[in-house]
């Protein structure tokens, strides 16, 4: 296709001029657009022995380190992408991602900011940002940069979500549904968004509305436990015991140290009247997470 006759162009510029630090680069880019990271690595490295002064060149070097799940590389390269441009705040945007992922956030929002100032309508960063303040119990500033995200960009799935998720945590359901509903609008197929929206139906004890929307959850994603779990806990609360247990079994059967699932499959089992099975889920419930109180109540 397209992309193989622009490889195929790179290779005859770079034959023609070997010296040229720029068809190594586009062919990196190339290379990592089509997952080829190893090669789009290869040629970063040679552009940047050609022109060590290219800041992009480091950058998409360190976005296929980052690809290639070698956040250390990547952080490396962001760095040096910094070092060369300090303007550049994709270079901050994405070295605050790896440390947001390394649960750094004090740093992680420090990088934040720097993108923003440098990039003020820059809605992945206000994502970002907001998210590390939530790691961090500020809830209030994470509601505001995910509502500066949306701002930024209406169609933006995750900033909704994210939202909603603050508004969870400060018990707003209604406000965290009208979240999950408009993540969900933009995008039919987010399980994230089903499974938060089926988790706020619960809480607000509208068992039916959460079980549909834990059975979309787990459609789109059938190896979420929690789902499953979640699902099972609102049958159960509907009296269904049959449902509920094969929900457990599934969660137990994807996640075999789930303490909860254990606990609520033994709740459902003692509701049959089941005492043998019962006890033994709650001893496992209890041997996995000696920190939980129900199931030694239950018990």
């Amino acid at each position: 296709g397209e992309m193989d006759r622009a490889l195929a162009d790179f290779d005859t510029a770079i034959k023609l001029d070997p010296k040229n630090p720029l068809p190594f680069y586009n062919r990196g880019l190339a290379s990592r657009d089509k997952g080829d990271l190893e090669r789009a690595i290869g040629d970063f490295s040679t552009s940047i022995r050609l022109d060590a002064r290219n800041a992009q060149a480091f950058y998409n070097r360190g976005l296929a380190y980052w690809d290639r799940r070698e956040p250390d590389r990547a952080v490396a390269d962001f760095e040096q992408a910094i070092r060369i441009n300090p303007g550049y705040a994709p270079a901050y945007y994405s070295r605050g991602l790896a440390l947001f992922e390394k649960r750094d956030y004090d740093r992680a929002i420090a990088d934040m900011n720097q993108a923003i100032n440098r990039r003020p309508n820059y809605p992945l960063a206000f994502n970002i940002r907001g998210l590390a303040y939530n790691a961090k119990g500020e809830i209030d500033r994470a509601i505001q940069d995910f509502d500066q995200a949306i701002r930024l960009d209406s169609k933006f799935a995750a900033a909704f979500n994210n939202r909603g998720e603050g508004y969870q945590g400060k018990r707003e359901l209604d406000r965290a549904i009208a979240d999950f509903d408009a993540a969900i609008k933009v995008n039919p197929n987010y399980d994230t968004a089903f499974y938060n929206r089926g988790l706020a139906y619960r809480d607000k004890r509208d068992f039916d509305r959460a079980i549909a929307d834990f059975g979309q959850a787990v459609k789109l994603d059938p190896k979420n436990p929690a789902a499953f779990n979640n699902r099972g806990f609102a049958y159960w609360n509907k009296g269904d015991n049959e449902r509920a247990i094969a929900d457990f079994e599934q969660a137990i059967k994807l996640d075999p140290k789930f303490a909860g699932a254990y606990s609520n499959r033994g709740s459902a089992y003692y509701e049959r009247r089941d005492y043998d099975r019962a006890i033994a889920d709650f001893d496992q419930a209890i041997k996995l997470n000696p920190n939980v109180a129900a199931p030694w109540h239950a018990r």
